[in-house]
C-alpha cells in the first residue's frame, strides 16, 4: 500500500496541525509528509510550491525535538555533493542549522 503522495501535502499538513495527535502519530505522519515532499521533488511536482515547503518547515520547527533524528537523517550532514542527496536535503540542512541547540548534542 502506498501512503505517500505529493499531491496530498496540504491534507497531510492539515491532519498534522489538528492538535489531537499523539507524538507517535505525529512522528509517523511527518515521515509520510517528508517522503511525499521528497517524491514530489524528484518528479518536479513541488518545484515552485513554496507554500507547502514553508508550512512543513513551520511544523518541523514547532516539533523539532520530536523530529530531531528525522531532520538529521534527511540533512545528510557532511555530504557536500548535492548530486548524492535527497531533493529535500537542502531544506533539512536549513532546519538542522536553525533548530539545533547545544543541549541536543547528547542525542548524537
Amino acid at each position: 500500500m502506498i501512503v505517500t503522495d505529493p499531491n496530498r501535502l496540504y491534507e497531510f499538513c492539515d491532519l498534522y496541525e489538528r492538535g489531537d495527535l499523539d507524538s507517535d502519530t505525529k512522528f509517523a505522519l511527518m515521515l509520510v509528509i517528508l517522503v511525499s515532499l521528497d517524491d514530489g521533488g524528484r518528479d518536479g511536482e513541488i518545484a515552485g510550491d513554496t507554500g507547502s515547503v514553508a508550512r512543513i518547515e513551520e511544523l518541523l520547527r514547532a516539533d523539532f525535538v520530536l523530529h530531531f533524528h528525522t531532520v538529521r537523517h534527511w540533512a545528510l550532514l557532511g555530504e557536500s555533493d548535492l548530486k548524492e542527496t535527497f531533493p529535500i536535503t537542502p531544506m533539512m540542512q536549513r532546519m538542522w542549522d536553525d533548530g539545533f541547540r547545544e543541549e541536543y548534542r547528547q542525542w548524537l
